[in-house]
């Protein structure tokens, strides 16, 4: 072999691994510069598993995506780099959580072997409404300041069913519509039923009770 030939050699090899270092580059992190020289971007492999973080002009953290051995997540950030949105799959399913500002989570959408879930809290925390969905009906609850539930509303293969309760967790009132017919049920502060109104197949049907629950009057 001549010197021009293993020169040619040489050069070939050479092209060939610049190829190879173009198209893979093995490094445990990666970090990305704007033309100031600040950090944009940071892919990153840790004791836990890999994340890539995305930072603003400003160097606040925008979005940040990570995997571990149990779990994937993704989380958006607001222009303060407060977390207001997060991703989370993991084995109970997976979620959506939207925060505000303060970081108190207010919206929460959930998915896991029973069905889905979204729950809707205020500013303290506190749930307000829950909507879920399952094999058997859906049902939706509606909570006032307390989180006390005072309002259900609930669909199964029985029909439509409506229920009313007070801040002591009463029943006050009940509605149902059911291949029977529709019923309405109204109770006292004892949660006794007091009135009922009702109509089937052999027609309406009224009755009124005492604080007993014993009827005193009814029609027919």
């Amino acid at each position: 072999m001549t010197t021009e030939e293993r020169l040619a050699k040489v050069e070939r090899e050479l092209a060939s691994l610049r190829a190879e270092l173009a198209e893979r580059v093995r490094t445990r992190s990666v970090h990305v510069v704007d033309e100031n020289g600040n950090e944009r971007a940071v892919l990153a492999l840790g004791e836990d598993g890999p994340a890539l973080e995305i930072f603003g002009p400003d160097g606040k953290r925008r979005a940040v995506l990570g995997a571990t051995k149990d779990v994937a997540a993704l989380g958006l950030g607001d222009e303060k780099g407060k977390l207001r949105v997060s991703l989370i799959a993991d084995k109970d399913g997976p979620r959506v959580v939207f925060s505000d500002d303060s970081g108190e989570p207010r919206a929460r959408l959930s998915a896991d072997e029973d069905g889905p879930r979204l729950v809707l809290s205020d500013d303290r925390g506190e749930a307000r409404a829950v909507l879920n969905a399952d094999r058997d009906g859906s049902g939706l609850v509606l909570s006032d300041k307390n989180g006390k539930p005072r309002a259900g509303l609930a669909i199964d293969e029985d029909g439509p069913s409506l229920g009313l309760l007070d801040e002591n967790g009463k029943p006050r009132a009940a509605l149902d519509a059911t291949q029977h017919g529709p019923a309405l049920e109204l109770y006292d502060e004892e949660g006794e039923g007091r009135a009922g109104l009702a109509v089937t197949e052999d027609g309406p049907g009224l009755r009124l009770g005492d604080e007993t629950g014993k009827v005193i009057w009814s029609a027919p």
